[in-house]
């Protein structure tokens, strides 16, 4: 995605138009977008759309798509095809998805990694919250109730960019940097985390500042283009059973560290860690868990398979 600096007025939209490769030009740093109109169909109503454009285009691009966030900012979105690398390390490594760690991993060589997330959604919220406060008291539609509405969306953009940041940064470091090719990751659902415990802060950390969806998309496209093998695997009871001897009690989320009552076992360990073994435990094993006979052992798909289908 290119970011735009707009050089002619236009009429600003929401929305995400595109232009194929026979309806705009590019000229060095600057891209010249048709508003319509002229020739046989009238005049032009609008003059077209001069912008310079921040990085360099690719150059076998097919169409570009035009986005516009809440600051107002214009981006340019080129679809090209990049051809998928092949990676020939046959090492596992399996993560569990958090909320305090984005990712807590373990290959095949007990090596953990801890991978973590954006830490400022707590401090940003604060600063919303309080912008949304000082809004709410003052008319709507006002001069200073459209101001505060400017700076809530600059402040909510900024955190948003951050946190996007974050992710991508993560994922890239488990589909680019890590030299195991298969990757399993815990099928974790959102919904279920938040009816369990009933915690209204939890419910916005879960559905506000997590992006569980966004993470797990950014990881099936960026492992299909390393070449990698990206395998989701349900982790019921991951949390709750213990690494060492398949112990099973129940473990909230406030409990961080994971102790086996076992008097044969006794681990201490971090929950998210044993959570990690366990999962890849299970894959090693290919057992899924309350599944009967006329079902497959493990409901796995790979990001491939997920990417033909499209």
């Amino acid at each position: 995605m290119i970011s735009l600096e707009q050089s002619s007025r236009s009429k600003a939209t929401t929305t995400a138009p595109r232009w194929l490769l026979t309806q705009l030009k590019v000229e060095g740093n600057r891209v010249i977008l048709p508003t319509g109109g002229g020739g046989k169909h009238g005049p032009k109503h609008y003059p077209d759309i001069t912008a310079r454009l921040t990085e360099e285009t690719p150059t076998d691009y097919k169409e570009v798509a035009i986005s516009r966030d809440a600051t107002g900012h214009y981006y340019a979105s080129f679809v090209h095809e990049v051809p998928e690398q092949i990676s020939h390390d046959k090492g596992i490594v399996a993560f569990d998805l958090g909320i305090k760690t984005l990712a807590a991993g373990v290959n095949t060589h007990d090596r953990m990694y801890h991978i973590g997330g954006f830490k400022g959604n707590r401090w940003y919220n604060k600063q919303l919250d309080k912008i949304r406060s000082k809004r709410d008291r003052c008319k709507k539609g006002s001069r200073r109730y459209r101001y505060l509405s400017q700076v809530y969306s600059r402040v909510s953009q900024k955190k948003r960019n951050k946190q996007q940041d974050s992710l991508h940064k993560a994922s890239h470091l488990i589909a680019h940097k890590l030299v195991e090719r298969t990757v399993v990751v815990g099928d974790l659902s959102q919904r279920q985390m938040v009816t369990k415990e009933h915690n209204k802060h939890l419910n916005r950390a879960v559905f506000n500042d997590w992006e569980l969806y966004s993470f797990t998309q950014m990881l099936v496209y960026k492992c299909a283009l390393s070449g990698k093998e990206l395998i989701y695997l349900d982790e019921r009871d991951t949390s709750k059973t213990c690494s060492g001897c398949g112990h099973k009690q129940n473990m909230p989320l406030w409990k961080r560290t994971y102790r086996c009552p076992n008097e044969d076992c006794r681990l201490v360990m971090d929950r998210d860690e044993n959570s990690a073994i366990n999962i890849l435990k299970r894959f090693l094993a290919r057992l899924g868990p309350y599944m009967d006979d006329s079902m497959r052992c493990a409901d796995v798909f790979t990001a491939i398979d997920t990417l033909k289908d499209v």
